[in-house]
């Protein structure tokens, strides 16, 4: 991650709130999370989940609430398959490999998963959009800051 407060770069987008001082913070979006499966599979899986196939994030990013969500939901599941991208993730959902937790702005667009009805969704994320206080008056930046905004905030 670029530091912010030592001008490696203007702009940033984040996951994580801003929590450095001098650093102008904005919320853009909030996303939604649901868990998916082909939508050919017939998940039926016992309240443990043993005998469930999950394709989940990677050791590094296993502390995300989404996958901790997942852990706990279905306590004795398999991973098939890690990654730490999200559209790989849904294209190995599609193609039966496991379920996978997607980001609903991703898993609801692919016609080949169908969302599954968990009885309580995965955690939201939200992202954040953050930039040096010093950078506040330049034009070109606030029409950037904007353009994301309007862009990512209407996801």
């Amino acid at each position: 991650m670029f530091d912010l407060a030592r001008r490696e770069t203007d702009i940033a987008l984040r996951i994580v709130p801003f929590t450095e001082p001098d650093i102008v913070r904005r919320r853009l979006v909030t996303l939604s999370y649901g868990l998916y499966v082909n939508n050919q599979s017939p998940f039926l899986p016992r309240t443990d989940g043993e005998g469930v196939d999950l394709i989940t994030m990677n050791t590094s990013q296993a502390h995300y609430p989404d996958a901790l969500w997942l852990k706990t939901l279905y306590l004795r599941a398999r991973a098939v398959l890690t990654s730490s991208s999200r559209t790989a993730q849904a294209q190995m959902c599609a193609l039966e490999l496991g379920g996978a937790v997607l980001p609903r702005v991703l898993g609801d667009q692919l016609p080949a998963l169908k969302l599954l009805d968990t009885g309580e969704p995965p955690p939201e994320r939200d992202i954040w959009m953050g930039y040096h206080n010093d950078m506040r008056q330049k034009d070109r930046l606030r029409a950037l800051a904007d353009l994301a905004d309007e862009m990512i905030g209407t996801a």
